[in-house]
């Protein structure tokens, strides 16, 4: 089983939001029998109601395995515009949870030692880009 094609990737947050898509927003994947690794870039040019909830890169073209704790962890590219992590978080992870088709995106740090060392609500500007999103995970 192969299969490649193309995604529309875009960012929201799990309670809405919309943001209007730029012309460099553009998606891709494969899968690979139940391995499907997305790569993107998301750009966005204006926000017409920001996100609520936790924030999400939405769209992913099959859902996570939907088995108990499973977990995926994805590349967040060095180069973002409009989109950072702040207080005491320096660094964007992503990860997709059980069963969704969409990638939560986390403020983390890694000098946190008590408490939680993660965040699910990073700034996000009314325009910005994310250059080079990779994800890898496990499809039913």
């Amino acid at each position: 089983d192969y299969e490649e094609g193309n995604w529309t990737p875009r960012i929201s947050g799990t309670g809405g939001g919309e943001y209007t898509p730029g012309a460099s927003n553009r998606g891709l994947y494969t899968k690979v029998g139940r391995i499907v690794t997305v790569s993107a870039t998301i750009q966005w040019t204006s926000s017409v109601t920001p996100y609520s909830g936790l924030f999400a890169i939405t769209g992913l073209p099959y859902a996570a395995l939907n088995l108990s704790d499973y977990r995926a962890g994805g590349i967040f590219p060095s180069q973002a515009v409009g989109v950072y992590a702040s207080g005491g978080f320096n660094k964007l992870n992503v990860g997709v949870d059980p069963n969704q088709s969409i990638a939560y995106v986390v403020m983390t740090s890694d000098t946190i030692t008590s408490g939680s060392n993660y965040s699910h609500f990073p700034n996000v500007n009314a325009a910005g880009t994310i250059y080079g999103f990779t994800l890898t995970y496990i499809t039913n």
